[in-house]
């Protein structure tokens, strides 16, 4: 029996051997099918031209924008690029620029008859563009460092991904951030960058082949100068330090100031934007009122004397350097005011325009009129910071149509009435020196994406949401609205998503406030202290838990945009978004353990001394909400397109 059973054992042992290995060789092909999977999902990789003559890709470069032009030799089918996400399938022919992260493309017109892509954005207002759109020779990402001024660190991470994305150029609004010395030492904020961290920033942007444009306020939005008591008397008007005056000459010597030493840290610079938009109070002053009556001459005379007399400084002491400036204070004047002026031999005009109606709300002649002016125009649309004063979060489309229906307009009138030299996309953080923080730049990052694509395509369809999703190495995006939920992994996108779940908050605290207990504990409850017990005890334990949530959220915050920000940042975030909340839920629970005081109540009508009695103590709560920020200021809603952005 027992040889029986050896014998049996033999006979099986071949088999199990096989199975074994067998289990063994599967379990090895599933380990290497998920490495497989897991390698090539988008990763911000430098890949370099040999990663794409794998695949049957040549390479030649563009000496204008240095894009590299890549064709498929036919090695590759369309079915086969999905195999690797990081190689888009739009076609045979794909444009993409050197850059250490992403993969910047670029459809073939010939190509785009076939894809029968459709727009993401369906509105009316956005119009198709031509199949071949014109190029400009600048793409600008405008940089407004009056408010959240980024770590140097950050351009690090960023600039390959503007590089990636089309950009070639940054146009930095310095202001308080620039290291201004000497004399104009107080001009300079506390967390300005260093002589030091100008280079830098010089150094990262050359190295992701990014142009830089300074722009310096010469004449309106000189808050950040005028301010300071030693500036103060250079104001237009004496109690407001909007504009400087341009009849007061010694204001001359401090722009003059300002430009020496901005360029004297750009010495490879060939533009200089030198601002001049809403100059609000021009020839208000009694100086400027005196001098129109002395001389004979309008505010427009006035104007252009101040902005010829700074391109002028400029074209002397600088030769190489083209001034540009804002057109809106010349933007309705007639034709013959312009040439008279001459303002076309000294400067190139930036029309900026960031309502999505583009071509309705410029005037209608306004082509016709520069093209005879000036030789060459610029464009300005927006990504971010032009939707309302207090915008936490972009609002994509909108921004989206504005470029889409801005390529419409210059295609109209480029190389025929003017020559565009290129774009500037700007992305306003303040509206002003002295307004709030408006959308943060983490958070509208993916916003400037999908315009530069905008601007690129002519389109919003799904090879380009792809595309994008892999770019910020997000979970694929299927349109404009799914960005606010999507998981990403780009540089900044904790504070992305730290702002979209403030967001979240905020229902909860307006369902708190103004639904679930609005009707039983007001000031009228309070003045008459009249009000229902029950409700009272039901509203302590949510505005609690409310308070605990804002109280980590703001912990959260500090935590987050330090690795982005400076301080000074998250602190005012906080100031401006978390902590009227709390002070108004203080306001609340202090009311709400001072109603449930009382046991009992008067009949109707309520004596009217109980408004006089207890009016003191109404005062009281509110001067201790007070102490903490404004409690009876009602957030502003995340997102709202009600306001066009005043440079």
């Amino acid at each position: 029996m027992r040889r029986f059973q050896q014998n049996l054992c033999a006979s099986y042992r071949g088999p199990i051997r096989f199975v074994i290995i067998g289990g063994v060789l599967v379990f090895l092909v599933y380990l290497l099918k998920f490495y497989l999977n897991w390698s090539t999902k988008p990763q911000p990789l430098e890949m370099d031209d040999k990663y794409y003559r794998g695949f049957g890709v040549n390479f030649q470069r563009d000496a204008r924008d240095g894009i590299r032009h890549m064709s498929n030799q036919g090695k590759l089918s369309d079915a086969e690029s999905h195999k690797d996400p990081r190689i888009p399938s739009l076609g045979k022919h794909i444009d993409i620029k050197a850059a250490p992260v992403g993969v910047h493309v670029h459809v073939d017109p010939d190509l785009k008859q076939q894809q029968k892509s459709k727009l993401v954005s369906k509105d009316d207002e956005v119009q198709r563009v031509p199949e071949k759109h014109s190029q400009q020779e600048f793409y600008l990402v405008h940089l407004d460092l009056k408010g959240a001024p980024p770590k140097i660190s950050y351009y690090e991470k960023i600039f390959p991904l503007l590089h990636s994305w089309g950009a070639n150029g940054l146009l930095i609004e310095y202001e308080d951030m620039f290291p201004y010395w000497d004399n104009l030492e107080d001009l300079a904020s506390g967390y300005n960058y260093t002589k030091a961290g100008i280079q830098t920033i010089l150094k990262l942007a050359a190295k992701n082949q990014l142009t830089v444009i300074p722009l310096i306020q010469t004449f309106g939005h000189m808050e950040f100068v005028l301010k300071h008591k030693q500036f103060a008397r250079h104001r237009e008007l004496p109690e407001n330090p909007q504009s400087v005056s341009p009849c007061k000459k010694d204001a001359m010597r401090v722009i003059h100031a300002m430009i020496d030493q901005v360029l004297s840290l750009h010495p490879d610079a060939t533009f200089l934007h030198i601002g001049c938009d809403e100059v609000s109070d021009l020839a208000r002053g009694t100086k400027c009122i005196n001098a129109m009556e002395a001389e004979g001459v309008t505010k427009e005379d006035l104007f252009f004397r101040h902005v010829k007399t700074i391109a002028t400084y400029i074209r002397e002491n600088y030769p190489k350097i083209k001034p540009i400036m804002w057109d809106d204070m010349f933007r309705k004047l007639s034709l013959d005011i312009l040439q008279k002026s001459e303002i076309g031999q000294y400067v190139d005009p930036m029309v900026w325009m960031y309502l999505p109606d583009v071509k309705g709300k410029l005037p209608g002649d306004l082509w016709v009129k520069y093209s005879k002016v000036f030789k060459t125009v610029w464009a300005a649309t927006a990504y971010k910071g032009a939707s309302g004063s207090a915008q936490l979060v972009p609002d994509i489309d909108y921004h989206v149509k504005n470029h889409l229906n801005w390529l419409k307009v210059i295609n109209d009138v480029d190389g025929k009435l003017v020559t565009f030299r290129g774009i500037a996309l700007t992305g306003w953080q303040r509206y002003d020196h002295f307004g709030v923080l408006c959308e943060l730049l983490p958070v509208s990052l993916p916003s400037l994406a999908f315009c530069l694509q905008a601007l690129k395509y002519g389109e919003i369809n799904q090879d380009v949401l792809l595309y994008v999703s892999h770019s910020l190495g997000c979970d694929e995006v299927k349109n404009l609205q799914a960005v606010s939920s999507a998981k990403c992994t780009f540089p900044g996108y904790p504070i992305f998503a730290l702002v979209h779940n403030y967001h979240l908050t905020l229902k909860s605290y307006d369902n708190l406030l103004w639904q679930e207990h609005a009707g039983w504990i007001t000031e009228y409850h309070l003045r008459h202290r009249y009000s229902n017990p029950a409700h009272i005890k039901s509203l302590l334990k949510p505005v609690n838990k409310m308070l605990v949530t804002l109280y980590k959220l703001s912990q959260k915050v500090t935590g987050i945009m330090a690795a982005v920000f400076y301080p000074e940042t998250s602190e005012e975030w906080i100031e401006e978004n978390i902590q009227p909340m709390i002070a108004k839920l203080k306001w609340l629970k202090t009311t709400a353990n001072s109603l449930s005081l009382d046991s009992t109540w008067p009949k109707r009508p309520l004596p009217k001394s109980a408004v006089s009695s207890d009016r003191q103590q109404v005062e009281q709560s509110k001067m201790h909400a007070q102490n903490v920020n404004q409690p009876f200021q009602k957030n502003q809603p995340l997102v709202k397109n009600d306001q066009q952005k005043m440079v």
